[in-house]
């Protein structure tokens, strides 16, 4: 039961939609930036430059493609983990005190190591779901971008629900934990199948993709709603804090 379990392709894709959902941390610097530049009385321009080494580390990917073409899904999702949760979780320790001040350069490094962590979770959900469904290749790509899209918002989300009162700082934690903890989690099922159809995919192929990528919809929908609505009862909340003072 377990080895037809893992041998189902649709239970490759899911496991692959559940890592891209969380795979976006590097969309979310924002939510922390200001937190490093008054921590650390960052000029904008310092700032700008730890910017810049954040998106050098997303645009690296060849590194998890050379390790893709030559071991299996399961190791470079590990090395991804691996890297996401220890620039994480380092530049956390430094936000809260908890280790010495850092040069520029160290937390450039950092950063750099953990957002390039997101490009092993990239090829390794996306380029095995493109081997597993050949025929609808770019129903898959679309889906899986779609999923890495929303991550952003999900983590946030996730964030605010769970720190609604901390700063930025707690951001980077959650960063550093839950990407890692669910790739580790599900590194088991993610894995190349032989291909079904080879050039084009059946149309019971594609409803069915259809029918999976209907909950994402519905989810972006639910996250726009609620961050809306969110955003709203903030401001409200506040304003009655302001009238009452």
């Amino acid at each position: 039961m377990g080895s037809e379990f893992l041998s189902n392709r649709w239970i490759v894709l899911v496991a692959c939609i559940w890592i891209e959902c969380c795979a976006g941390a590097s969309y979310s610097f924002s939510l922390y930036s200001q937190t490093i530049k008054t921590r650390f009385s960052y000029t904008q321009q310092q700032l700008d430059i730890i910017s810049v080494l954040k998106d050098t580390g997303e645009c690296i990917g060849i590194i998890s493609g050379l390790l893709y073409d030559r071991f299996p899904p399961w190791l470079v999702l590990l090395v991804g983990a691996a890297q996401n949760s220890v620039g994480y979780m380092v530049i956390w320790l430094y936000v809260t005190g908890r280790l010495a001040t850092p040069a520029l350069w160290e937390m450039c490094v950092f950063i750099c190591v953990a957002i390039n962590g997101q490009t092993y979770y990239n090829t390794a959900s996306i380029v095995t779901c493109v081997n597993n469904f050949p025929g609808n290749r770019g129903i898959v790509v679309g889906l899986m971008k779609g999923c890495l899209g929303l991550s952003s918002a999900i983590l946030s989300t996730a964030w605010r629900l769970v720190f609604p009162e901390s700063d930025g700082s707690s951001f980077l934690l959650v960063a550093a934990i839950v990407p890692s903890v669910v790739a580790l989690v599900l590194t088991p099922i993610v894995r190349k199948h032989d291909p079904v159809e080879f050039k084009y995919g059946s149309s019971a192929t594609t409803v069915r993709l259809g029918m999976v990528s209907a909950p994402v919809v519905v989810l972006a929908l639910f996250l726009m709603g609620f961050s809306l609505w969110g955003r709203h009862s903030f401001q409200a909340s506040d304003s009655i804090t302001v009238y009452s003072l």
